[in-house]
């Protein structure tokens, strides 16, 4: 895939997570702050990973599929639902596109 394409569904990830966050942060919640700000920070350094991977830089690409990774192993730490699988079968497309794309994107 090219870097290009793989930017772009970055940046959709990035927004999903970010409109995540401004729904947390309208909650009645105790955790609100705290996962509106994580979802926001989270969303901002997706944001930053898919402009680099667009520039070609590789640690950008390691950033996003650490990231990526994580997340998916997040998912699996919370009662899951459909919702929870929808995600993560979201989540696993874009790291396994994430892992064949490397071999294109060079320093």
């Amino acid at each position: 895939m090219k870097p290009r394409l793989l930017s772009i569904l970055l940046y959709i990830f990035a927004s999903v997570w970010l409109v995540f966050a401004i729904f947390w942060f309208f909650r009645d919640s105790s955790y609100r702050y705290l996962y509106s700000t994580a979802g926001t920070m989270y969303a901002l350094i997706m944001f930053c990973s898919a402009y680099f991977i667009n520039k070609k830089k590789l640690w950008a690409w390691w950033l996003a599929t650490i990231l990526v990774g994580m997340n998916i192993i997040a998912g699996f730490c919370d009662q899951i639902g459909l919702i929870d699988l929808a995600f993560i079968a979201g989540t696993f497309v874009l790291f396994i596109i994430l892992l064949k794309s490397r071999p294109r994107i060079n320093h």
